[in-house]
Formats: structure tokens, sequence, C-alpha cells
């Protein structure tokens, strides 16, 4: 699994992906914003 960085919440966040990844809705997905230039 990805490291864990000194956010507080971001453990929290991959222990209970982790425990609940067995349920099926559990399931996520993560939006990145994407830069794009004008020209």
């Amino acid at each position: 699994m990805a490291t864990v960085t000194n956010s507080p919440w971001k453990h929290l966040l991959l222990d209970a992906l982790q425990t609940n990844a067995h349920l099926k809705q559990s399931s996520f997905f993560q939006l990145v914003p994407s830069s794009f230039s004008e020209t």
C-alpha cells in the first residue's frame, strides 16, 4: 500500500480502506485535477 505521510487522517483512511476491502461497496476512486494551458 502507499506510504503514509504526516497527515493525521491519512493513516485512518488507509486503515479503513484496507479493513473494508472485502466489501463490494467499499471501492473508491480519486479525482485528480489536471492542468492545461490555453494557447
